[in-house]
């Protein structure tokens, strides 16, 4: 099956394996996953997906021994990265690392930080302390939460870590930031009535 697929590279067919190890592309892993599901599955057109999913891992193998780098689509990433920031969103009181994400992405965590940057503009370390920040003024507004809960709610380490960072971002204390807003929000209140 293998020389088969690989006659399909002609300058490669004089090449002779003999038992060298090969980084394999980080694709390679989810196709496996898949070919083991389908293979417990057996479902109606297994053998068609199995085929299928055998050529791809096949090419998959040629192309990483041999360095073919295909061009990666940027449709394709900007949705391996919106999967991510789906993630983040989702499990924000979870401690996470730029491996997981990447992982995530199927992604070497090197090419999954400058794909991630270039999507978003922003690290992803960044990204993740700006969206648990913004997490944060919704829940200083929305609750009366301590800015423990409040930390620990929004996967921040320690109530001083979340002062220092908001202190950074935005020029306040978490509870001055609170303040500031609910005297905003009254006095808005205030405002409108009297003009009614």
């Amino acid at each position: 099956f293998f020389e088969k697929q690989i006659r399909q590279y002609p300058f490669l067919l004089k090449i002779i394996f003999r038992g060298e190890l090969h980084d394999v592309s980080f694709d390679l892993l989810p196709l496996l996953k898949k070919f083991i599901l389908e293979t417990d599955n057996i479902l109606p057109g297994s053998e068609t997906v199995l085929l299928a999913l055998s050529l791809e891992i096949c090419h998959s193998i040629i192309r990483s021994i041999f360095n073919f780098s295909a061009q990666f689509d940027r449709i394709s990433n900007r949705m391996e990265i919106e999967r991510v920031i789906e993630s983040l969103h989702s499990n924000i009181n979870r401690k996470i690392t730029v491996s997981d994400m990447a992982k995530i992405a199927y992604m070497s965590t090197s090419h999954f930080s400058r794909t991630f940057k270039r999507e978003t503009g922003e690290s992803p370390n960044s990204y993740l302390v700006k969206i648990r920040l913004e997490r944060v003024k919704k829940l200083l507004l929305a609750t009366d939460k301590s800015i423990t809960e409040i930390a620990l709610d929004c996967g921040l380490n320690s109530p001083a870590y979340l002062a220092d960072r908001f202190r950074r971002e935005f020029k306040l204390t978490p509870t001055e930031y609170r303040l500031s807003m609910k005297k905003g929000v009254i006095s808005t209140n205030v405002s409108r009535n009297v003009k009614d």
